[in-house]
């Protein structure tokens, strides 16, 4: 499981997870060695999906000057039981996933249209929407 979360510049929370294939052993330190002060990542620039959206929906706040670009790493584990019947596998450690960053994040740019789009597309490209039944 790799947990993460958007903390905005008030300490206002909202938690994400994703799950992937094979152990997070020995991967932690390299995921921090990957990010801006050993915690921080642009999400949208590694294809993990954006929590700004959903952040500004559960703190009933529009955007404001305390938000940022920034994503927070949280923790690898081992995914539960729970895990494994609520989230679907979107990627791998051994497959070097999360790894693909340049020498810089572009905060700036973090919540462009574009990139925000493309978070929502990989989305729902790994997690798509469970359609109701239909009647006969």
């Amino acid at each position: 499981m790799f947990e993460y979360m958007y903390r905005d510049a008030g300490n206002w929370k909202t938690y994400g997870a994703l799950l992937l294939v094979g152990g997070p052993h020995g991967f932690r330190e390299t995921l921090r060695g990957c990010l801006e002060w050993a915690d921080l990542f642009v999400a949208e620039q590694v294809g993990v999906p954006s929590l700004y959206e959903t952040h500004l929906i559960e703190c009933d706040d529009g955007p404001s000057d305390l938000d940022h670009a920034y994503h927070e790493f949280v923790d690898l584990r081992e995914a539960t039981e729970a895990d494994l019947v609520v989230l679907k596998v979107v990627g791998s450690f051994e497959g070097g996933w999360f790894f693909r960053r340049s020498n810089r994040w572009n905060a700036k740019g973090g919540r462009s249209l574009g990139c925000q789009a493309f978070a929502e597309l990989l989305f729902l490209i790994t997690n798509p929407p469970r359609s109701a039944p239909q009647p006969d």
